[in-house]
């Protein structure tokens, strides 16, 4: 029987082909695995730190306002959370100018930290409400409403981006000095290499918090204060997360608006707690509910600290336009949802049950 040299040539490029096939199908099943374990680090990282940046906002807020130093509130141009606004900004600035890069090895601390911690340290959707019921005359101010109101938004716009581009002049002195100390070493850094999985860690620490505030949630209804703190732990994750998913956007306009979006969404859904706080005969753990998802998941699903960092990146390119557009489309945006909402609720009377 004469030797067919071609079936030998077909076998092999048969075998070939299946190689190849299996290999690509193994290669991107691993990298999808690899990318939802990525995708999962992140949000455990987030809610991990939006608890912290969460209570550090409530603790600010407790501090400064009425309770103790009384520099705070709701009715004048230092409205509530305005130091936490500054405050957040602050941070962001530093870790941005800082060596910590989101895709280094501590890439998922790094978006914990700033979408997570900063994000929730400052809240768009509070300071956008109490704006609004300052322009729509409904809030006790000790002048006149709508210049309180007006002044608070630029106050507010001014000292966040100034406490933004503080924080990254700060860090960058910092390394400036560190890299003059360090001047007899090549590069004044270590550069690292790979990823570092610090998911097991943060999992683990974000289910002890939750398990904690979720049990103190429950154990003392009585204390309102606790049980709002406790309450706004368990919530502020979810807030923080859907911003995280909702920046999925931002890549495909030009406009960051996936941001957008999230402080235009807290904004509407903050204006209609309000009505239901004040439309509706609540008892006091109803009522401790409802301001805790204003504070903690909605709080936390708007963000001014990403909100400046975004608009002070495109003037560092030179975008001014776009900059000056995104700012003042946003606050317009958030205005005339949340306006719509207030105003009716101020301006149409309350129906009363007749017998």
């Amino acid at each position: 029987m004469a030797y067919d040299s071609r079936k030998d040539v077909e076998l092999n490029h048969l075998t070939n082909e299946t190689a190849y096939v299996t290999t690509t199908a193994v290669t991107s099943s691993e990298k999808n695995r690899i990318d939802s374990k990525g995708t999962l680090s992140m949000y455990m990282h987030i809610s991990f730190f939006a608890i912290l940046g969460c209570l550090t906002r409530l603790g600010t807020d407790y501090m400064m306002g009425e309770n103790v130093f009384q520099v705070e509130s709701s009715s004048s141009v230092l409205f509530v959370s305005f130091f936490s606004n500054m405050l957040g900004c602050f941070v962001l600035g530093l870790l941005t100018a800082s060596s910590l890069s989101k895709t280094g090895p501590y890439g998922a601390v790094a978006t914990g930290i700033s979408t997570g911690l900063c994000g929730s340290i400052t809240t768009y959707s509070k300071w956008n409400q109490q704006v609004s019921l300052m322009l729509l005359s409904a809030a006790n101010t000790s002048g006149q409403s709508q210049v309180i109101g007006f002044l608070a938004i630029m106050l507010g716009l001014a000292t966040s981006l100034a406490s933004y581009y503080f924080g990254k002049d700060v860090m960058t002195w910092m390394r400036a000095a560190q890299d003059d100390s360090k001047s007899g070493n090549k590069g004044g850094h270590i550069q690292s290499t790979g990823s570092a999985n610090t998911c097991p860690l943060f999992t683990a620490l974000l289910v002890v918090l939750i398990i904690v505030f979720a049990l103190l949630a429950g154990l003392i209804t009585e204390n309102t204060l606790l049980l709002k703190f406790s309450l706004c732990a368990v919530f502020a994750p979810f807030g923080a997360s859907l911003r995280y998913l909702l920046s999925k956007l931002n890549p495909n306009f030009r406009m960051p608006m996936g941001t957008m979006v999230a402080n235009m969404l807290g904004s509407t859904l903050i204006a209609l707690l309000n009505v239901l706080a004040t439309r509706l005969t609540l008892d006091t753990v109803t009522s401790t509910v409802l301001s805790a998802i204003g504070s903690g998941f909605l709080a936390c699903l708007t963000t001014v600290s990403t909100f400046m960092s975004e608009a002070a990146g495109k003037r560092d390119k030179g975008q001014f336009f776009d900059s000056n557009i995104y700012i003042i489309t946003t606050l317009l945006a958030c205005q005339v949802l949340a306006g719509i909402i207030n105003g009716i609720n101020v301006f149409v009377p309350m129906q009363e049950d007749g017998s």
